[in-house]
């Protein structure tokens, strides 16, 4: 649902009609932006980091300084704790 819509959106457009020009249908299509959407959106959450688009379709202004947040650091396991008597 949410490829359908995005799919008239002036950023995304583009890539739903090369999808159409490519010999997809007009439900193959959609199908293709959300699964497109879908691991964009699984890859920010994986990095932690904010979307930006490219292209001349930006959502924020150009002079936007965006920062960038680190994933989290790497849990350790239970410490290598030697249980053999002294």
């Amino acid at each position: 649902m949410a490829a359908m819509v995005t799919c008239r959106s002036a950023a995304w457009k583009p890539f739903y009609e090369r999808a159409l020009a490519r010999g997809l249908t007009r439900i193959q299509a959609p199908v293709a932006l959300g699964r497109k959407l879908a691991r964009i959106a699984f890859a920010l959450l994986k990095t932690q980091a904010d979307y930006v688009p490219k292209g001349p379709h930006r959502a924020w202004p150009a002079n936007t300084e965006f920062s960038y947040r680190p994933p989290p650091p790497v849990r350790q396991g239970p410490s290598q704790v030697s249980m053999a008597p002294d």
